[in-house]
Formats: structure tokens, C-alpha cells, sequence
């Protein structure tokens, strides 16, 4: 950030306009903008004759400060700043970015301000993660496809786009499998058979690489779009009952009362009101980080304690989640710290006032919660190993602790199928034993209740059919 001695901030009356000299309103100034006068139009002319700065008409430029569209306010800037900004807080965002003029490194060729503290060893700088994360996928196909690159690259930015939520999944799956090719000398495609795909899972696990275990069927996906395309003549060489992975089932993982005291212990005690309200609405609602990061201001109905949990999402659909008090309560406190000029919509910010990502919320929690952090060790008393995850495990046991029933389980939580949802469910010998004493009760009532059935003879019958007549 820009040193504090370079920000300076007025009250009404404590300066005058060196023009006319009448008391200027409260106002900033920070490096690059120091220079105010009352805006009159006799002034105005007067400033804009001034050789010592660069006069800036309203709707001139635009602010350089990062994703910041405003316009400067108008007035006298200096000449020799990099960087013009229309707010402290643009600078000192703009300050953090860097002010070096470089070029992206990933091939795009765009120019941008950046800090010479973050050129890695190679010396390659690029305008964003994203650049830099497009440079490295590029890198590490060409690395692993080679003579596939072609097909590889045919395959993600076509059937593979539409047909996966995030290309990432097929991608970690058959590039290895591209690389493994090459390193047997299998030139075609067309030459891949069953023996192939066997050979290959043993290769990736000598090799320490688990992706492909896990993903045999994204290459099989594969393989089924070649012959669907004609350019794989014969069946499928992945068979499923040979190179199908037998996945591991694990038991639910709630956090225990005592982990959980020590969570809020550490976030009431070094965490910000962000986290508390991230742990809260992960704990009573069931939301993932991802949904978390997701939520926008319209999504809270106060009233109701309902969240709108909105696409993109794990299960692709949307649905209403239920908070209670807790969350509430630190949800109103976000809205008392909120910036009332932010310019986004989404609940959660980071440090700089922009929408908070996955990562970076992350990074918050294992920071407050974790004793080691980055190799440091940050707290005496926390976590090994946090995640926000288990919360969501904790709402679906908690709720059938309760007596909730499978549907309100699966509707709270948004999980598809009792099976999912029987995943996140911690069910112990007190909850199953109360179960399963409540059921005998139930049937027990039910058969005391039911009415019973009496035969008569048909000399009973015509008795009572007598005596009634008389």
C-alpha cells in the first residue's frame, strides 16, 4: 500500500482553494492527486493553465486502478505518475498490482503494470492467474500429447466442452494416458488395444500418477467418441469389468463437539466476521465452499433464514437451503461492515473489496483454524488439517440426529439420492437404537388401535337379526 505519509485527509475548512481561497469540503488526496480546488468555472480556467500538472476534464479518463471503470474526478494530476487513480483505494490496489510496464508471457502478447517482485526464475510475468494458468495447460500438453496433440486438442475444445462441466476432468485423465503412448511407441491411435489400457493403469501406478484409476471411464468417453466418429475401428478397449477401479467407501466425518468448540474458539478469536459467516451458513445450511463463494445479496431471505443456492453448483441444480440464528447473526453483521459503495453483488469480498474466490476463502480458514500454515506455524492450538467440507457433514447428521426425515435430509442439502445423501450421514448407536425403538412403538400402537373382527354363526346371525326386529 502506499505509505501512510503519502495520504493525507482533510476536514471541511482545514483548506482553502489556492485559487480564491474559499474553505474547500472534506476531501483525500494520495500520490498522483494532490492537488484540489473548489471547481468553479473561474478557477477551473485557471487550473487548467497551471504547466505544473495535466488538467483532466469530467469523463476524460478513466481510473487505472485494477477492474475499476469510474471516471477521474476533474482536476490537476500529476505529471510524472504511472498511474492515475480515482480513489485511495484504487491506488493502493493499483500500488499492489505493480506499476512496471510488461508484457503477458503466455502468448497473448497483452501489455499490463505489474511488480518485478513477482517474475518468477524463468523471468516470465503474466497479467493473471488465468494467463498464467492457460500458459502452463498449454505447456504440459505439448509435453504430454505431442504427436496427439492435434486429436487432444480436437477432442477438449469440442465433444469434451460440452459434455463436462469443468475440461479439467477428461484432461488430467488422458494426457497421461497421450504420454504413456509415446513412451511405447505407439504412433496410432487405431493401435490401442484392451492389453494397451491394462498396461497403461499399471504404468500410471508404478508411476505414482492416481488420476487414471479414478478416471478409466473419461477414457473410455473417449474412445466411445472416436468409434462414434469412425476413427477407431473396433470395440471399446476399455473393458469395465477388467480396468474399472474398486473405489474406496468412507464413513461420514462430522466434526465432534469438541473440534467444533475449537473452531469457533479460533474464529471468535482470530477469525474476521467472513469466516464466522462462512462456517455458519457451511454448517446450518449444508453449503459447499464453492456455493459459499457464490452467494450474492439477493440470495438471503432474512425473514425466511432461507438461501438461494444458484448455479454453477456440484449437482447442476438449484434449490433453497435453511439457515438458523447463528448464521443470521453473523450474516448481519457482514452487512454492517459492508462497504454500502461496493460495487459487487456477491456476499463474500477478499482483502481488496472483490468477489472472494474458492482459493482464497480457503486460504483464510487454514490461516485462522490450522497450527501450521505455508510451512509456518501460525497457531499453538488448531487443526491438522482443516476442512469446510465436514460442516456439510455435520448439517446431514445433526438433522437425522433431530428426527428429520430422508426427504427433508436430501432437500436441505440438495443431494439427489438417498444413497449420496447416506454418505454425509454419521448415524451412531444412540440415533439407530432411538430409531429403531420409535419404529416397534409406532407398529405396536398401530396394532392395539386396529379393529378387531368377530364371525358369527348363522344361528348368532339370525338372533340378533330377530332381536333387532323386535
Amino acid at each position: 500500500m502506499p505509505k501512510a505519509a503519502q495520504i493525507h485527509r482533510y476536514e471541511t475548512g482545514q483548506r482553502n482553494c489556492p485559487i480564491c481561497n474559499d474553505p474547500l469540503p472534506a476531501h483525500e488526496t494520495w500520490p498522483g492527486a494532490r492537488y484540489r480546488f473548489c471547481g468553479k468555472p473561474g478557477c477551473t480556467e485557471v487550473v487548467k493553465d497551471n504547466p505544473a500538472g495535466i488538467y483532466i476534464a469530467q469523463g476524460e479518463r478513466r481510473c487505472d486502478g485494477p477492474q475499476c471503470e469510474n471516471f477521474l474526478v476533474p482536476g490537476l494530476y500529476s505529471k510524472t505518475a504511472k498511474v492515475l487513480t480515482c480513489s485511495i483505494r484504487c491506488a493502493n490496489q493499483r500500488e499492489w498490482k505493480g506499476t512496471h510496464n510488461l508484457t503477458c508471457s503466455c502468448g497473448c502478447g497483452l501489455p499490463f503494470l505489474g511488480t518485478k517482485s513477482k517474475d518468477n526464475i524463468s523471468g516470465l510475468v503474466f497479467i493473471s492467474r488465468r494467463h498464467r494458468a492457460n500458459y502452463l495447460t498449454s505447456k504440459y500438453m505439448r509435453e504430454s500429447c505431442g504427436l496427439f496433440l492435434g486429436l487432444a486438442n480436437e477432442y477438449f475444445n469440442g465433444f469434451a466442452l460440452r459434455h463436462y462441466r469443468d475440461i479439467r476432468t477428461p484432461r488430467i485423465a488422458l494426457c497421461p494416458f497421450f504420454k504413456f503412448l509415446l513412451l511405447q511407441g505407439v504412433m496410432s491411435i487405431g493401435e490401442v488395444t484392451p492389453k494397451t489400457i491394462t498396461l497403461f493403469l499399471t504404468w500410471a501406478r508404478q508411476a505414482g500418477i492416481k488420476s487414471p484409476a479414478y478416471n478409466i471411464s473419461k477414457i473410455s468417453t473417449f474412445f466411445k467418441w472416436l468409434i462414434a466418429e469412425e476413427r477407431y475401428k473396433g470395440g471399446n478397449p476399455v473393458v469395465g469389468l477388467i480396468h474399472n477401479y474398486a473405489r474406496k467407501h468412507y464413513q461420514p466425518r462430522p466434526l465432534g463437539e469438541d473440534e467444533l468448540e475449537l473452531a469457533w474458539q479460533l474464529l471468535l478469536a482470530h477469525g474476521d466476521t467472513r469466516l464466522r459467516f462462512a462456517a455458519a451458513v457451511a454448517l446450518e445450511a449444508g453449503l459447499r465452499i464453492s456455493e459459499v463463494c457464490h452467494l450474492r445479496l439477493s440470495d438471503v431471505n432474512i425473514k425466511r433464514q432461507t438461501l438461494f443456492v444458484r448455479l454453477p453448483n456440484k449437482s447442476n441444480v438449484e434449490r433453497w437451503a435453511f439457515f438458523g440464528d447463528r448464521t443470521k447473526h453473523y450474516y448481519l453483521e457482514l452487512l454492517a461492515e459492508r462497504n454500502v459503495d461496493c460495487p459487487h453483488d456477491n456476499l463474500l469480498l477478499n482483502n481488496w473489496g472483490l468477489p472472494c474466490q474458492v482459493p482464497t476463502l480457503r486460504y483464510f480458514f487454514n490461516k485462522v483454524l490450522c497450527k501450521n500454515h505455508q510451512g509456518e506455524i501460525v497457531n499453538t492450538v488448531g487443526f491438522e488439517k482443516w476442512s469446510t467440507h465436514r460442516l456439510r457433514h455435520n448439517m446431514a447428521t445433526s438433522l437425522v440426529r433431530g428426527g428429520a426425515d430422508i426427504h427433508t435430509v436430501m432437500a436441505a442439502g440438495g443431494w439427489a439420492s438417498a444413497e449420496a445423501m447416506s454418505m454425509y450421514v454419521l448415524v451412531d448407536i444412540e440415533t439407530a437404537r432411538r430409531g429403531y425403538d420409535e419404529a416397534h412403538r409406532r407398529l405396536a400402537k398401530v396394532q392395539q388401535s386396529a379393529t378387531t373382527t368377530t364371525v358369527l354363526s348363522a344361528a348368532e346371525f339370525l338372533a340378533r337379526r330377530r332381536a333387532k326386529a323386535s
